[in-house]
């Protein structure tokens, strides 16, 4: 996951995730200036890879 100057929000959200996915792993990291310019502040993106 992603996020724009929220941390805490992306936090929240990735618990959340945790919960009902239970992932073998999770990355938090703050947006690249491109992305975070199209989802604005505050902004998650979401990504999930299955093997």
């Amino acid at each position: 996951m992603s996020h724009s100057n929220c941390e805490e929000k992306a936090r929240k959200v990735l618990a959340s995730i945790r919960e009902k996915y239970n992932p073998d792993e999770e990355i938090l990291v703050e947006m690249g200036p491109l992305i975070a310019t199209h989802a604005g502040e505050g902004g998650l993106v979401i990504s999930f890879l299955e093997d």
